[in-house]
């Protein structure tokens, strides 16, 4: 009968620090990744920052060049240059007669 309670005795004190080792490394390994989750979480922040910023820097640019468009396709602009464009091709006109 000795021999059961000596078995039982080393079973309890072999599972009691092997527990506390389980333990102590997970409880390691969670502040590791903790850590690692909020810096990478940081990173990904400002790189969404970063992002929306050039987005909206490139809108900026679609309004101005929408803006210019329609500046430049207007009709009064278009009728400007239709008649700049007919009186350089009425200098350039040269008659001439049949008897010369």
């Amino acid at each position: 009968m000795a021999s059961k309670g000596k078995t039982k005795k080393l079973r309890k004190n072999f599972l009691l620090p092997l527990a506390v080792y389980v333990f102590l490394l997970s409880s390691l390994l969670f502040f590791c990744t903790s850590v690692f989750l909020k810096s990478y979480n940081n990173s990904l922040s400002t790189t969404t920052q970063n992002v929306e910023n050039q987005i909206a820097d490139v809108q900026q640019e679609n309004e101005e060049a929408s803006q210019e468009i329609s500046a430049l396709s207007s009709q009064n602009r278009v009728s400007a240059v239709s008649q700049a464009a007919l009186s350089y091709q009425a200098q350039n006109i040269v008659t001439v007669n049949e008897g010369q």
